[in-house]
């Protein structure tokens, strides 16, 4: 019993299924249908004055229109049929009226084009559409190697200024002076005249001239030697030098050696 409740359930089931698949395949049947209503009625409505991707579309509509009307007269003329002007029936090209309207057609029958002139017009056409084709792809083609020449000469003009600038700055550094000036020691220097130097050298460039320490401008003696700055160094300077010069002995006339106090040929005091 329960084998045949669980077969009937699956039977239903796939009935259900199938029509549910019939149920989507119907709906998209429809929008399918929409889609192409849409499409009509935009091309009828703007078609003349469609943008960007749509205008092509457009375009490409209105040749293949060209294209089919072209054919159903080839078509029509083979058959030796013509339409009506004035009701669109098909008329034999013997008559010379509608058989439906009675429109008068011996006219339009004159002005019909015979199948050959269809066919030149035709040929013609995609004469000149491949042309156009051929056309396009030589633009193409001269676009490509602009594009590679602009490329090129950019490259070669990039690959020029590199190497003069790269030149320029190997003779900077060719013609860069190399000093050879040793760099002061400071280790053994005071740490309070380190300090000092640091403070004034900013503000000022005033030193005093027995020992270097820096000084600040309204300063008249050194706070680290007691120097007065511009004349104590001056005398001192011309002392020590009047003590190194070599003196004569005023008893023997024998040259002291400086530093001596007795001269040493005669043992005068100096």
């Amino acid at each position: 019993m329960e084998f045949f409740d669980g077969m009937a359930q699956k039977t239903k089931n796939i009935s259900e299924i199938m029509k549910l698949t019939a149920a989507v395949s119907s709906e998209k049947e429809r929008q399918e249908k929409i889609y192409r209503e849409l499409g009509e009625t935009y091309y009828k409505v703007y078609g003349d004055r469609a943008e960007s991707e749509l205008m092509e579309m457009c375009t490409q509509i209105r040749e293949s229109k060209e294209t089919v009307e072209n054919y159903e007269k080839e078509i029509l003329a083979l058959k030796g049929i013509v339409v009506c002007p004035a009701c669109g029936y098909e008329v034999s090209i013997h008559f010379n009226f509608c058989n439906n309207c009675g429109h008068k057609m011996k006219e339009i029958q004159e002005e019909q084009p015979s199948v050959d002139e269809l066919i030149q017009e035709e040929e013609e056409l995609r004469e000149e559409e491949k042309l156009l084709a051929e056309k396009e792809e030589e633009a193409v083609e001269e676009d490509r190697i602009v594009k590679e020449i602009l490329e090129e000469e950019a490259s070669a003009a990039k690959e020029s200024v590199e190497e003069i600038l790269a030149e320029e700055q190997q003779s900077e550094e060719e013609v860069e002076p190399i000093s050879t000036e040793e760099p002061l020691e400071l280790e053994n220097e005071d740490p309070f005249v380190q300090e000092l130097q640091e403070a004034v050298s900013i503000s000022s460039e005033k030193v005093c001239k027995e020992c270097g320490a820096p000084m600040e401008e309204d300063q008249e003696f050194c706070i680290m030697c007691g120097t007065r700055y511009g004349e104590e160094k001056a005398e001192k300077e011309a002392e020590k030098e009047e003590e190194l010069q070599e003196r004569i002995c005023p008893n023997c006339g024998s040259i002291v050696k400086p530093g001596h106090l007795f001269c040493m040929e005669c043992g005068t005091k100096q």
